[in-house]
């Protein structure tokens, strides 16, 4: 009897050890997955950076591009109305003139 209970003592302490073993194997399993998935997650999130400021850059580059144009068409509208001015006072000075001559 007392072997059957050396025996199964000895049992009990190898399936603790083997429980405490597979414990430890799989906390670092958990530890080596955290440790993956935060890495993919940094990843993923540099990417998604990366892509976001690709298209910021594009939409600055497009936003410069269309201010450029609207400043041309600006500028040739101001000298379009400009020459108009011009031409006016010219007529109007040239009428006044003709005025005073009769």
């Amino acid at each position: 009897m007392i072997k059957e209970i050396e025996l199964l003592k000895e049992t009990e302490e190898k399936a603790i050890k083997k429980i405490e073993d597979t414990k430890k194997e799989a906390e670092w399993i958990i530890s080596k997955a955290k440790e993956k998935g935060e890495k993919e997650a940094k990843e993923i999130i540099e990417e998604a950076e990366k892509e976001a400021k690709k298209i910021i850059e594009e939409a600055e580059k497009e936003a410069k591009k269309d201010a450029e144009k609207i400043i041309k068409e600006g500028k040739k509208e101001a000298e379009r109305i400009y020459n108009e001015g011009k031409k006016k006072i010219k007529e109007i000075a040239h009428e006044i003139a003709l005025d005073m001559i009769k």
